[in-house]
């Protein structure tokens, strides 16, 4: 990826942030954030409306011609509402420069912001903007004392500490459930309202927003691979979940894993699933509490299925499927047989999406979902007393980076 791409994603990043930022920090629970509206974020709280312009120029060094044409859009705006007799906002410029900050003298005056923010050339030719518009001089100190100009902002790494600091503060996490779950599931409810073409869609409250990111469920999306590298989150993943201290119980898991039609490679199923029936099967002669893993795989042809299951028996893997004899029903009874060193149960296959359900209802014990997906979660369970943790994958593959 070129360094101007880099660049530019890092932007959407700082803006996006920003957004987050900003709504946790709202007094109020019913305040809003507005995407993309008259500027990159809008923040109406109690009965000030904000219009906010975000800039990240991490390598550039800031100059007047980098904010004018801001400005001068932010005027046209105040103009507009003059004229027409409608309710006057306030207006904040917030950027990131990586020197020339020198270059502002603040606080701003008459002269200073009609000389360098409201006169300028373009193709040879002189503008000076406030006489286009035709404002007066009181009616541009009024609009000064509406405007703020932060060329001081926050960096990149200050900014998204800032928010770890208060998703902390206000949850009560950890630093690690702070960036697995909280803070990736704020960054893909900000780029989910910002692609929304209706501005209504793209306001959100405090309230709101702290509700949709209060779920304890992993979203990776495309935005989060950008920030952080796929190895670098799924470590995490892998450190909050899959660390042999969180793998010593005798709980009943069940992995539910989607594959590519596609892409698929029975090699790299099987791979994974031999992983899993190794680290998560404990039929021990000396142990009473063996147990083994149950495996659903999604959106496999019913006949490579059973041509899987055929190969890996054939390789001595011993496993149960619920199915008595060919020709017959499913039983979750069946399937509900105890692991042990006896019959050297190793996995459980669950043919079907269906069964997972009636399995579950029937397990007494505690339970644990690990649900591997592509582009959303093909599962959902209304059961908040079962552990469900959804992962976001790129390739099957990764499982095993992952566990």
């Amino acid at each position: 990826m070129s360094r101007s791409a880099n660049a530019a994603i890092k932007g959407y990043f700082y803006q996006f942030d920003n957004t987050i930022l900003k709504l946790l920090e709202l007094n109020n629970s019913d305040a809003k954030v507005i995407i993309e509206n008259i500027e990159d974020i809008d923040v109406s709280e109690a009965d000030e409306y904000t219009a906010i312009q975000c800039k990240y120029y991490e390598g550039t060094e800031y100059n007047h011609s980098l904010i004018a044409p801001t400005i001068r859009y932010m005027l046209k705006d105040y103009y507009e509402r003059l004229r027409n007799k409608k309710d006057f906002i306030n207006y904040k410029l917030y950027g990131f420069y990586k020197k020339g900050h020198e270059k502002l003298k603040l606080p701003l005056t008459l002269e200073y912001l009609k000389e360098n923010f409201l006169t300028f050339s373009k193709d040879k030719k002189q503008y000076i903007y406030h006489e286009e518009l035709g404002i007066n001089d009181t009616d541009l100190i009024e609009f000064i004392d509406k405007i703020c100009l932060d060329i001081n902002a926050n960096g990149f790494d200050t900014q998204i500490k800032k928010i770890y600091s208060k998703i902390m503060d206000i949850f009560k996490c950890t630093c690690l459930e702070t960036q697995i779950y909280y803070y990736n599931n704020a960054l893909k409810c900000i780029k989910d309202l910002s692609v929304n073409k209706n501005v209504d869609d793209r306001s959100i409250s405090k309230k709101d927003f702290l509700s949709i990111i209060n779920k304890r469920e992993l979203l990776f999306n495309i935005w989060f691979k950008h920030f952080k590298t796929e190895k670098e989150f799924y470590q995490k993943i892998n450190s909050e979940y899959f660390t042999p201290q969180f793998n010593i119980c005798s709980c009943e898991r069940f992995f539910l894993i989607e594959v590519n039609p596609i892409e698929y490679s029975r090699i790299d199923l099987k791979e994974i699933i031999y992983f899993i029936s190794k680290k998560w099967a404990d039929i021990s002669q000396r142990k009473s509490d063996t147990y083994c893993p149950y495996v659903y795989i999604h959106n496999i042809h019913e006949n490579e299925l059973i041509d899987l299951k055929k190969n890996m028996y054939d390789e001595g893997l011993e496993f149960n499927d619920g199915f008595p004899f060919q020709g017959a029903d499913f039983e979750f009874k069946k399937i509900l047989q105890k692991a042990t060193y006896n019959n050297q149960l190793k996995i459980k296959f669950l043919n079907k999406i269906d069964y997972i359900k009636q399995v579950l209802d029937s397990i007494k014990n505690t339970k644990e979902i690990y649900q591997f997906f592509f582009e959303s979660p093909f599962y959902n369970l209304d059961n908040k007393n079962i552990k469900h943790i959804k992962i976001q994958i790129s390739n099957i593959k990764n499982i095993k980076e992952i566990i």
